[in-house]
């Protein structure tokens, strides 16, 4: 345990140094190769795309077509980033850090294996959430928060009722929940 955390029981508050976020991604690297079975240069990409994102307060972040398992809890502590892309990997989960990401307009969750997400409450700059190819039967709890959401793409998903919870998002333009499971759509969700 550093100082800082005795201190302010808050990792979060200080600005990660090079230091922590090599020893950080050196652990994620060798978990995801050791442990997932990754491919190593898909995963040092992955680390290099990071490292890039957090010394140039990078907006847009795309780790999409890597094979990740996982990522790395330091994705958390880069609250400047407004897109971030993980389409088209291997996620069964996301860590809880990602919920602290509250500039986000846009995440790319699409071709994965979720089927739930962490609390993403804090969120509430999000206009375009993409779940879309993945194992959702129900709606993840967290999207009735995202009051911005403009556009939300639950496609190929195995959802079986109409999710209840989207009549609150006022500002929703677009919503495709095309192949699922739905038998009916309550005509009262689009009066």
């Amino acid at each position: 345990t550093s100082i800082r955390e005795m201190l302010t029981g808050a990792r979060s508050l200080f600005p990660l140094g090079k230091e922590e976020i090599n020893i950080e991604l050196k652990s994620w690297r060798d978990y995801e190769v050791g442990e997932s079975g990754a491919n190593e240069a898909k995963i040092d990409e992955a680390i290099k795309k990071i490292k890039e994102a957090h010394k140039k307060g990078l907006k847009e972040l795309n780790l999409n077509s890597l094979g990740l398992k996982t990522l790395p809890p330091i994705i958390g502590r880069l609250t400047h980033l407004e897109e971030l892309h993980l389409n088209d990997n291997n996620f069964s989960e996301l860590p809880l850090e990602i919920g602290n990401l509250n500039n986000l307009t846009i995440l790319d969750l699409s071709f994965n294996q979720l089927s739930k997400l962490p609390d993403l409450r804090k969120l509430m700059n999000l206009k375009e959430l993409y779940l879309g190819n993945n194992d959702f039967s129900t709606l993840p709890e967290s999207i009735k928060y995202f009051k911005n959401l403009t556009e939300l793409y639950l496609d190929q998903n195995k959802l079986k009722t109409f999710p209840y919870s989207l009549k609150s998002l006022k500002n929703l333009t677009t919503l495709d929940l095309r192949c699922n499971q739905i038998a009916a759509i309550p005509d009262e969700h689009f009066l």
